[in-house]
């Protein structure tokens, strides 16, 4: 089949492209300038300021271009003191309105209130552009999912356009292959306008993320199974796999081939795996659970994608291998980043293993090249119990 994209350009147009939104890209009607921040630019981080026209950043000062006389400074300028500004980030795989929609078990929270809660998150966190990732495929044991993403693809539909919601919201679906009757489910959204990426999961116990039994069966006992029940659910979900995953997987890429829509493994852990992957057109490994499979997708020319709580925790929760230590490069970068529900983890990020450098010159336009890039502003974590300091005036 064709090959796919390598990674999801949100901003570009495809065959079935998004309506426009009615009331457009909210934009300043004045040009804004910023001074005094720490700016986060593709290659480094500097002290500097900026301007911004349009919804376009059109140009960047570091601080050794900007005036140090006070009488040539321009004094509408908003001054940052200090603060991070960043671009909008781009998140390709949350999983946070599945948090919202169910904050605990067995407590179900209003499916419109619980988007616009978890949209408000993520505009708090500096994420400008959200891929909900929606399950698609239900494996006889989490019901709830089904109406989660009947609630979730229904209510993102409803308040697009409206204003009503503050970061520009898109589709992920994450398939799960062994789940029964997944592509009848696909078909009807392959063209949703919406729909932007897919991912191809397996969470079949002894593969992938959960590889290891002996831990699976832990985390299962966390929830209160008993060890026939477990067992019961480890045959099933093996008999499943056994018969859907690989006449699912094939209909899946069938129904994707040609639509422009990236598509992406999941939790790979072997090269064989990834080299399979790659010779079937995808592009992407998400999360791959072993450093052989991440430095294979990278050899192949893959996108890599690693979870930023594990850059932040510095190891992924389920005991597989650590985004520094899988880096197909070197230690400590991977080639993109997914930020998770939690949203301290993507506040925290951008402020992980880089201190603001020597001022160098940068290009307009270097930081937002996108439409819909906003820009972002973001403060390093502050000690605890430190004082804030008071407001200044017009803040």
């Amino acid at each position: 089949m064709p090959s796919v994209p390598a990674v999801p350009d949100v901003a570009q147009d495809r065959q079935h492209a998004l309506r426009e939104d009615p009331q457009g890209p909210v934009h300043p009607v004045t040009p804004v300038t910023f001074r005094g921040a720490v700016l986060v630019l593709p290659d480094r981080v500097v002290p500097g300021g900026l301007s911004v026209a349009d919804g376009r950043i059109t140009a960047i000062r570091p601080d050794d271009d900007h005036p140090a006389d006070p009488a040539t400074r321009d004094l509408d300028a908003l001054d940052l003191d200090g603060d991070f500004l960043l671009p909008g980030l781009v998140d390709l795989h949350t999983d946070n309105l599945e948090r919202q929609v169910e904050p605990r078990a067995n407590a179900r929270w209003p499916s419109r209130a619980a988007m616009l809660a978890h949209d408000a998150q993520c505009a708090a966190a500096g994420v400008t552009t959200v891929l909900d990732a929606l399950c698609l495929g239900e494996l006889g044991f989490e019901e709830s999912r089904a109406r989660t993403f009947r609630d979730g693809l229904a209510d993102g539909d409803a308040l697009h356009g409206t204003g009503l919601l503050r970061a520009e919201h898109f589709l992920h679906l994450r398939c799960e292959l062994p789940a029964a009757g997944l592509p009848e489910l696909l078909a009807p959204l392959v063209h949703h306008p919406r729909l932007r990426m897919v991912s191809l999961m397996d969470h079949t116990p002894g593969h992938g993320q959960f590889a290891d039994l002996a831990r699976y069966r832990t985390m299962q006992r966390s929830d209160g199974l008993d060890e026939p029940a477990i067992d019961r659910r480890i045959a099933g979900l093996r008999d499943l796999r056994e018969r859907l995953r690989e006449p699912n997987r094939r209909a899946v890429l069938r129904h994707l081939g040609g639509t422009g829509i990236v598509v992406a493994s999941h939790d790979d852990r072997t090269a064989d795996e990834v080299a399979a992957n790659h010779r079937a057109g995808i592009g992407v490994s998400e999360f791959p659970v072993a450093a052989e499979a991440a430095r294979a997708a990278k050899s192949l020319g893959m996108t890599v994608i690693a979870g930023a709580p594990n850059v932040v925790r510095g190891g992924s929760h389920s005991g597989n291998v650590g985004a520094r230590r899988a880096d197909p490069r070197r230690p400590g970068r991977r080639a993109r980043l997914r930020l998770r529900p939690r949203q301290p983890a993507r506040r925290r990020l951008p402020h992980r293993g880089r201190r603001p450098g020597p001022a160098r010159g940068g290009r307009a336009g270097d930081v937002a090249p996108g439409r819909h890039h906003r820009p972002s502003r973001s403060r390093p974590p502050r000690p605890r119990f430190a004082r804030r300091p008071a407001p200044r005036p017009g803040a």
